[in-house]
């Protein structure tokens, strides 16, 4: 339970980073 939330978390924290960073990008 917990650790499937963890990497659920992880998962969800690392595509948002990309998404920004793929916005940071476009707007320059």
């Amino acid at each position: 339970g917990a650790f499937v939330a963890l990497v659920q978390a992880f998962v969800f924290f690392l595509l948002a980073t990309m998404y920004i960073a793929g916005a940071i990008e476009e707007s320059h």
